[in-house]
């Protein structure tokens, strides 16, 4: 698989905790949002074939930069 092949869901990650207001939000409120679109958007794919490391190092960036500085 090439990088190309999963930027279709790593840009729907982003796009998706970028539309929120996450510096409006308590850490509590980032967390489970980071969570919900964590566990759901790429849940469908991996059932059906192995994330490279990157991918996954790179939705775990996203997600703890969403957390931790609310953007």
């Amino acid at each position: 698989m090439r990088r190309g092949d999963f930027a279709g869901i790593v840009e729907k990650i982003s796009s998706k905790l970028a539309s929120w207001k996450g510096h409006l939000l308590n850490k509590l409120g980032r967390v489970v949002l980071a969570n919900a679109v964590i566990a759901t958007i790429p849940s469908y794919n991996m059932q059906a074939m192995l994330f490279p490391q990157y991918i996954c190092d790179y939705i775990d960036k996203t997600d703890c930069s969403f957390i931790w500085k609310g953007f």
